[in-house]
């Protein structure tokens, strides 16, 4: 009976523990708080100030009262602009959230939306006006202090898609997983497999990492012949570095994001 009693007793205090981890209603802007890396990735259609291929990386500081301050790199149909702007929000009992902001380049007014999740560390979103783009992202709690390159350690998965648009040696869709391994003291090693516009190549290559004291890593390399093009990748680590969200800044003329997650 006593070993009985205590598993009901773990049981019941598992589930409190999973019920506060799912939280599903009940929310405030106070469940919106924190520094979140931000991803967005789509297309904007014709008819807006700017129109083709579109990605964002960068981060969002929410204050749990309603305000924003977004520090971010925009991509727009691969160039690549700073773009930082405060904001205001708004979240509804049942977690989802209404964020507003203006963007400098073109002044345009936009409203994110997004369901608050994983007790407030990830937020789904979706760019709900102006009308004219398809642009979906994420945004992920980051670490809460100093990060070094010893953030970056050990084995992680790799995965980059997107398109690669014309004036670089290969353009169209283009495609990579593959493993990536971090030494915790600014060398990574890549093994690989790409896909340039369907033609399949294994690419395995090595460089550099530096991890800014904010969580954003820079990483340079240079891709093996045939390909033989010097890139720089840059992300945003996420809390307890089990994730970095992607995006490659050099050389521009493409609009390619992804992520690397901790195997």
């Amino acid at each position: 009976m006593t070993e009985l009693r205590a598993l009901l007793l773990i049981t019941i205090a598992g589930a409190g523990v999973s019920a506060l981890q799912a939280k599903d209603s009940g929310c405030t802007v106070a469940d919106f708080s924190g520094t979140f890396a931000i991803t967005v990735t789509g297309s904007i259609l014709p008819g807006l100030p700017i129109s083709g291929d579109f990605g964002r990386l960068g981060k969002v500081v929410a204050d749990g009262a309603g305000n924003t301050v977004a520090t971010t790199l925009a991509n727009y149909n691969g160039n690549n602009v700073e773009e930082d702007f405060p904001g205001v929000y708004q979240v509804s009992d049942n977690c989802y959230l209404t964020w507003q902001a203006t963007l400098p380049t073109g002044n345009l007014a936009v409203r994110f939306e997004g369901i608050i999740a994983s007790g407030g560390t990830e937020v789904v979103l979706f760019i709900a006006d102006p009308p004219g783009a398809v642009l979906l992202g994420n945004l992920k709690k980051q670490k809460d202090g100093v990060c070094t390159a010893a953030d970056l350690n050990g084995t992680y998965a790799l995965s980059l898609a997107g398109p690669v648009e014309p004036g670089l040696p290969i353009s169209g869709q283009f495609g990579r997983v593959g493993q990536v391994v971090f030494d915790a003291a600014g060398s990574a090693s890549a093994t690989t497999i790409a896909s340039y516009g369907g033609a399949v190549l294994r690419e395995n290559f090595s460089g550099a990492y530096t991890v800014s004291a904010d969580c954003h890593l820079t990483w340079t390399t240079v891709l093996p012949p045939p390909v033989g093009l010097p890139i720089t990748v840059e992300g945003a680590i996420t809390a307890d570095s089990a994730q970095v969200k992607l995006m490659i800044t050099n050389p521009p003329g493409a609009v390619i994001l992804g992520s690397l997650t901790k195997q």
